[in-house]
């Protein structure tokens, strides 16, 4: 699974993982088991679909989702 880092607006670093085989992004919130999850397929050659975003209720409007799908 690849990594790549991202920071909130306190300056804390936010780990998001790629996982290809099951074609997501994945934030783990505050190292418990809570997940912030991007689901995405792919449309074309070089189109990706972004389908739809979770993030646990507690975890919501702190931007978490924004920081899923603005990974490269």
């Amino acid at each position: 699974m690849a990594q790549a880092h991202a920071f909130d607006t306190s300056g804390s670093q936010i780990q998001v993982e790629h996982d290809k085989k099951r074609r997501q992004f994945v934030i783990r919130l505050n190292g418990s088991h809570d997940r912030a999850v991007l689901l995405y397929e792919y449309v074309g050659k070089k189109t990706v679909d972004l389908q739809h975003t979770e993030v646990p209720d507690a975890y919501r409007g702190r931007g978490i989702a924004k920081h899923l799908a603005k990974v490269e």
